[in-house]
């Protein structure tokens, strides 16, 4: 059985759109689009959180094998290739936020060096851990903690 649509209904379906009706479509286009692009932004940063805490690693795992000798530079390569005096600490690479990743060498009371730190500035770009009070008595004391949203890998040397 068929519904019939009497006349007056008929009448409003050819009603064109008025502005209080396109004003609930454009806002409910652009509320799902607001959650969309939201969405879209946090997956963004937690790659770029998952890329910096894998890039710190490798270049730890670099800086090991390598002993580290360069204070800047900018790709794997580059630290491969660098020629110069050993250094404790310095700059390599860029985050995912474009900032240099900071590294340091912590070495034991005997001047040995234990550990390699690899440290991202992480999302705001500002270094929360401060790698100058970071030793050896600090870590063999479990009180080495990467501050802020600073993203880092801790390499032993062993």
């Amino acid at each position: 059985m068929e519904k019939s649509i009497s006349v007056s209904e008929k009448d409003k379906l050819k009603q064109p759109l008025n502005s209080l009706d396109i004003f609930k479509i454009l806002g409910s286009f652009l509320l799902v689009l607001g959650i969309t692009l939201s969405i879209l932004n946090r997956n963004n940063e937690e790659r770029k959180l998952a890329l910096a805490r894998t890039n710190a690693k490798m270049y730890a795992d670099e800086l090991v094998a390598n002993s580290v000798k360069t204070t800047h530079v900018k790709t794997l390569r580059e630290l491969a290739t660098a020629e110069g005096k050993a250094t404790q600490e310095g700059y390599l690479g860029a985050d995912p936020w474009g900032k240099p990743y900071s590294y340091k060498v912590i070495h034991n009371s005997y001047g040995q060096p234990v550990y390699m730190i690899v440290i991202s500035a992480g999302p705001n770009a500002v270094m929360d851990t401060v790698l100058n009070d970071i030793s050896f008595e600090a870590r063999k004391n479990a009180q080495i903690q990467i501050m802020g949203d600073d993203v880092g890998h801790l390499k032993s040397y062993r």
